[in-house]
């Protein structure tokens, strides 16, 4: 998968936990006194479940230690319509150690790209050094090739 995908996918897959989180929130909280509520917890259960869809999906070339970490991501996204949206109190604690959880985020992702990237360049060396078809694996018509002796020596 191009990391132009996986970034993609991974960004989709933090919006649809952040989105389907505020939603949830909004349903529940009686201080809302939100319309429908059980609306919003069912829309938020539904952003919930796409959002596990690619995650699902995000393994099939992700490592998990990857992918996991890459969700933590949008704290600061929940932290801040949280704030916004729902008028909860965030303090300046909150934030700090938001704001370095996506930075350790940011390292595993960096630290992916760095991997994978280093795999790619030594499987291309590989193949430039191995030949692609191997010399002589079948002889040509009319060759024939010599008898070979049973494992173990004649028996007789």
């Amino acid at each position: 998968m191009s990391m132009t995908k996986t970034i993609c996918l991974v960004l989709l897959y933090m919006a649809c936990g952040a989105t389907g989180d505020l939603m949830l929130g909004y349903g529940r909280n009686p201080h809302l006194h939100a319309a429908h509520p059980l609306m919003w917890v069912a829309l938020g259960t539904t952003s919930l479940g796409i959002g596990y869809g690619i995650f699902l999906g995000l393994l099939k070339d992700v490592p998990l230690s990857v992918v996991v970490p890459a969700g933590a991501g949008s704290y600061i996204v929940i932290a801040a319509l949280s704030r916004m949206v729902l008028h909860e109190p965030v303090s300046v604690q909150r934030w700090i150690g938001t704001l370095l959880v996506s930075i350790g985020v940011s390292m595993v992702m960096i630290s992916d790209w760095q991997t994978r990237g280093a795999v790619m360049a030594h499987a291309r060396h590989a193949a430039e050094e191995e030949p692609a078809v191997p010399e002589m694996a079948v002889p040509p018509l009319g060759v024939e090739l010599p008898a070979r002796e049973p494992v173990g020596g004649r028996r007789g």
